[in-house]
């Protein structure tokens, strides 16, 4: 796992139900889905994120089609830290 590249990013949105979204100028054009679980614990609670905040994390690019009964998974957002 040492090997996985850490990108920087900026959050954009935060919903209140525990999910957002984050942009990297790394990886333009790219809107990266995260979920509260996501965060590192030694970072900041998900109730004190702020749209605007600058944030490092690994992106997954996975575009696995599934069935109807699952949602689609598209680029996310995991290992998530405040910086």
């Amino acid at each position: 796992m040492n090997d996985v590249k850490r990108i920087k990013g900026k959050i954009i949105k935060v919903h209140p139900d525990g999910y957002g979204f984050i942009i990297s100028e790394e990886m333009k054009f790219i809107k990266f889905f995260f979920h509260w679980t996501s965060l590192n614990h030694s970072t900041k609670k998900f109730n004190e994120l702020k749209s605007g905040m600058k944030v490092e994390f690994i992106p997954v690019l996975n575009e696995e089609i599934v069935t109807d009964d699952e949602k689609k998974k598209g680029p996310h957002a995991i290992k998530i830290d405040v910086i």
